[in-house]
């Protein structure tokens, strides 16, 4: 087994907030777990957190994995079962974190992402150092639907990472977008760090 960082994914729909910047509760969206799923397989070996404390919400998310994994879908589409099998459903952030603890035995390093600037963010620059200082540290990456993290969450991230910068001042990418940006970057610079055998 590579010597290397297992990168877990959380998409948090509480706690994040709303157009005014109340915290709400957001629901769960089909599309999400689809490419989610899907983008997650395909970078890491870790798993897919969906958080929700809403019991309802839970019970939906449930029945879309059960058809996926147990269901006619598994049997028409095994690579969809596949990355279907990575979901986790928790009710917190806090729960993911301690799932990871208790399956792993590492308190999971958590990295929380947004689209907005602020001073104690993590540059992407520095991202090589964290890595390389962290080898073989598990990492929650968390993203926020609706308009994002709330305060309090970002605040309890032992690093916020720094916004995508594309080539204009336009920042509304969705999540699954901003996701698949993020984990290329990330696993790009896992790369380099192989490449120049800081990670065997």
């Amino acid at each position: 087994m590579e010597n290397q960082p297992v990168f877990h994914v959380g998409l948090a729909h509480y706690p994040v907030t709303e157009r005014n910047g109340n915290i709400i509760t957001s629901s769960v969206t089909n599309l999400d777990i689809h490419d989610m799923a899907r983008l997650i397989r395909t970078y890491t070996s870790g798993y897919f957190y969906i958080i929700t404390p809403s019991e309802t919400q839970q019970i939906l998310v449930n029945k879309i994995i059960e058809h996926w994994t147990n269901g006619s879908g598994s049997r028409s589409n095994p690579d969809r079962k596949e990355a279907f099998l990575n979901i986790r459903i928790v009710s917190s952030i806090d729960d993911a974190k301690n799932e990871i603890l208790g399956r792993t035995g590492k308190q999971p390093i958590t990295i929380a992402t947004t689209a907005k600037k602020n001073e104690n963010q993590i540059k992407w620059e520095n991202l090589y150092r964290l890595f390389s200082d962290n080898m073989v540290n598990k990492y929650l990456l968390l993203f926020g639907t609706a308009h994002g993290l709330s305060p309090y969450a970002l605040e309890n991230a032992d690093y916020i990472l720094s916004p995508i910068e594309g080539n204009s001042q336009y920042n509304h990418l969705s999540v699954r977008c901003a996701a698949g940006i993020i984990l290329d970057r990330i696993y790009n610079t896992i790369n380099e760090l192989k490449n120049t055998g800081v990670i065997k």
